[in-house]
C-alpha cells in the first residue's frame, strides 16, 4: 500500500474518531435548562399544577425546567414568546384550547397555531364557572339576568381575555338570557381576584381560581358550565339547568415550536407524561378540580381541529370572527 493511500486511510480514521464524540454530544438532550413558557398566571391553580409537573420534569432531565408566565391575550402573548423560538426542545409551552383553537378565528395572528407548532401532548382540563363576591346582591343566575334586563350593561363581567372560553361564553349566555353585560377583559385571571373582592367588578367568569375564596365563603359560585353537577359544589346549578343549552370547559397541553425531532419530542413526552401521572400531581389537580385528560400528540392537535370547527359558527355568530 503507498504512502498515499495510508495516509488517507489515517485522514479519514482520524475525522472519525473526532466526528463520533461530537455527533454523540450533539444528540444528547437535555444538556442545558429548559425554558416552560405558559399562558396561566402565576399563583392560579393551573400555574400550580404546571410547576408540580415541571419539578418532576426537571428531576427526570436532571436539568432545569425554569416556568415563564406570560399571560394576556387569551392566550396569543405565550404562544407568541415561543413561536420565534429554536425547535431543539428547550424552549416549550403549555398552552390551553382556546388560544389554539379560537384565537385564529378571531384574530390575524402573525402565526399558526396548528401549523406552526407540534403537538405533544395535551395534560388536563378544567371547568369554567360564574362567581360573584359573598355580599353581591345576585344570589342566583336568575337574579343576575332580572337584574340585567331592568339595567342593561351596568353589570360588569372579568374574565381572562377577548376571546377565551370565559369571554365566548358569556356572550352566548348573553344572546340565550336576552340581556346585555359589559365585558372587562383583564391580562391574568389571578388580577380578576381582587377586582372582584374591590367591588370593581360585579362578576368573574374563569376556571377554578375562584375554588379557595368560595370554599372560604367570601365568594359564591351562581353557575357551573360543566355537563353535570361538580361533586364539590353540588348545589350549584350547570348552565344547562339553568336554561342555556351548552357546556364549555378548557383543556391544556404541551407544544413546542415545529420542526422538534423525533427523539426529543419523545423524550420531551415521556418525562411530562410520567409527572402528569404522578400521585402528588393528581392530588393537587382534585384539590383544584381540574381533571387529568390526556392524549397523546396527534389526538390532541385532532381536538384543537374539532373545537375550532364547534366554535367557528359561534364566534361567526356573535360577530367575533376576523374581518
Amino acid at each position: 500500500m503507498s504512502y498515499a493511500i495510508k495516509g488517507a486511510f489515517l485522514a479519514a480514521a482520524l475525522a472519525l474518531c473526532i466526528a463520533e464524540p461530537q455527533h454523540a454530544r450533539a444528540e444528547i438532550y437535555p444538556s442545558r435548562p429548559v425554558t416552560l413558557v405558559t399562558t396561566f398566571a402565576a399563583g392560579s391553580p393551573q400555574d400550580l399544577v404546571v410547576r408540580a409537573i415541571t419539578e418532576l420534569v426537571a428531576a427526570d432531565f436532571k436539568q432545569p425546567v425554569s416556568v415563564d408566565n406570560k399571560p394576556g391575550a387569551a392566550g396569543g402573548t405565550a404562544m407568541g414568546a415561543t413561536v420565534t423560538q429554536k425547535p431543539d426542545g428547550y424552549a416549550l409551552n403549555v398552552i390551553n384550547s382556546p388560544a389554539l383553537a379560537n384565537l385564529p378565528l378571531m384574530h390575524k395572528l402573525a402565526f399558526d397555531p396548528v401549523r406552526d407548532f407540534d403537538f405533544i401532548m395535551q395534560m388536563a382540563s378544567f371547568p369554567i364557572g360564574i362567581a360573584v363576591k359573598a355580599d353581591s346582591p345576585f344570589k342566583s343566575w336568575a337574579d343576575l339576568v332580572n337584574h340585567a334586563r331592568i339595567n342593561p350593561g351596568k353589570i360588569t363581567y372579568a374574565t381572562p381575555g377577548t376571546g377565551s372560553m370565559a369571554n365566548l361564553g358569556m356572550q352566548r349566555l348573553q344572546a340565550l338570557s336576552g340581556i346585555k353585560l359589559t365585558h372587562v377583559p383583564h391580562r391574568g385571571v389571578m388580577e380578576i381576584i381582587p377586582a372582584v373582592l374591590g367591588d370593581h367588578v360585579s362578576v368573574m367568569v374563569t376556571g377554578t381560581e375562584w375554588k379557595p375564596y368560595v370554599d372560604a365563603g367570601g365568594m359564591r359560585l351562581l353557575m357551573m358550565w360543566t355537563d353535570k353537577r361538580l361533586p364539590s359544589f353540588a348545589d350549584v346549578p350547570t348552565a344547562r339547568e339553568s336554561g342555556n343549552p351548552f357546556e364549555l370547559d378548557v383543556s391544556f397541553g404541551l407544544v413546542a415550536p415545529k420542526g422538534l425531532e423525533t427523539a426529543v419530542a419523545s423524550k420531551v413526552h415521556g418525562a411530562f407524561k410520567r409527572a402528569l401521572e404522578a400521585n402528588s400531581v393528581r392530588a393537587l389537580m382534585e384539590r383544584y378540580d381540574i381533571s387529568p385528560a390526556y392524549l397523546d400528540g396527534p389526538a390532541f392537535k385532532a381536538r384543537i381541529a374539532r373545537i375550532s370547527a364547534e366554535m367557528k359558527p359561534v364566534i361567526e355568530q356573535l360577530g367575533l370572527h376576523a374581518k
